[in-house]
């Protein structure tokens, strides 16, 4: 049974098929007191309906089942979700942090390793490449899961997964982007925003880095 996957609505961006859902305009400012953060959303993106959010991780739930042949367990708690287009997608959840046993750093292999798995079944023919690093917003270490998909019709797909745990709770923020200036938007977006100082001074879990 596959626990700590919060990304069900990644995989699921790329085996959803159909017309996107009449969207609302994304509020000029987000904030989520949980985290003491507040985010201008970029330009043009609009909040995903939420009808059409729950079939999306359904599919993408069915994608990882199909591939691992075990069960996905969804224990994640939506922030926004909000699309550009089909190929544009910026996305913030929560979950509860599973602390017990192993690094921070296996702890995101062993996600990175479900999400390569799922995506290389899904779409054979695909090149995939993937990287670990960790980059500093508001002041807070985030760490970075990057994955760039080559198809063979020469589109290039990239998908970062922020993530940082706070206390007892695990906080991801991802971006699914084909036009790189459209993702700098994303990336633009996330870097400048920022996390109160209250938060930041929060205990920090003991966990391995």
């Amino acid at each position: 049974m596959i626990k700590r996957f919060f990304l069900v609505a990644v995989c699921s961006t790329l085996t959803y098929s159909g017309v996107v859902a009449q969207q609302a305009s994304a509020p000029r400012q987000l904030k989520s007191d949980l985290f003491g953060w507040t985010i201008t959303p970029p330009p043009g993106f609009n909040t995903m309906d939420a009808a059409d959010y729950q079939k999306m991780k359904a599919k993408g739930a069915g994608a990882i089942e199909g591939t691992y042949n075990a069960k996905v367990e969804d224990h994640t708690h939506a922030i926004f979700v909000m699309r550009k287009d089909q190929m544009h997608y910026f996305e913030a959840n929560w979950q509860p942090a599973e602390l017990g046993g192993g690094t921070m750093a296996e702890s995101d292999k062993a996600v990175g390793d479900i999400l390569y798995g799922t995506f290389e079944k899904q779409m054979p023919g695909a090149k995939l490449d993937t990287s670990y690093t960790s980059e500093v917003v508001s002041g807070l270490p985030f760490r970075l899961f990057k994955m760039n998909i080559s198809f063979p019709n020469k589109i290039n797909l990239t998908m970062n997964l922020y993530s940082k745990v706070f206390g007892n709770k695990d906080l991801s923020v991802v971006m699914m982007y084909v036009d790189k200036t459209i993702g700098e938007t994303m990336l633009a977006a996330f870097r400048a925003s920022t996390f109160s100082k209250k938060v930041q001074a929060q205990p920090q879990p003991k966990r391995k880095p």
